[in-house]
């Protein structure tokens, strides 16, 4: 016999990525370069890379952000996240989920060093343009 629908599997699956995962900034919440404060409706994230001084701060709404359970993000670290959330969503006769992410490079999504390195700038929340110190 059948144990579940894939049918139902699969929607259950796409309809929880869809709302908890995707479109959002994985941030994984074990990782030391990493502070995340608590503001209510908001998060404020500063995450310094390695021991430099650089680092990328947001304070974006909770909506737009998914708090991965790990020091670092991989597919396998993201993908043993998923698996955790989304066991509760199935009834007990669903005894094993597996879940696999493949990485793939998309132009343009941030992962590079742009010519001379990372600098610091600030926006102007108005204009949505960098403001210039002189």
């Amino acid at each position: 016999g059948m144990v579940c629908d894939f049918g139902t599997v699969k929607k259950i699956v796409r309809h929880w990525l869809d709302t908890e995962l995707d479109h959002r900034l994985a941030v994984p919440i074990h990782s030391p370069n990493i502070t995340i404060i608590d503001e209510g409706d908001l998060l404020d994230i500063r995450w310094q890379f390695g021991s430099t001084n650089q680092f990328l701060h947001t304070r974006s709404p909770k909506d737009a952000i998914a708090l991965v359970d790990a020091e670092i993000l991989t597919p396998d670290s993201i993908a043993q996240w998923c698996i955790t959330r989304l066991k509760n969503l199935f009834p007990d006769s669903v005894a094993q989920l597996e879940l696999h992410f493949t990485k793939e490079e998309i132009l343009g999504s941030g992962e590079w060093d742009p010519p001379g390195g990372w600098r610091n700038f600030t926006l102007d929340m108005k204009t949505g343009k960098e403001i210039k110190n002189n």
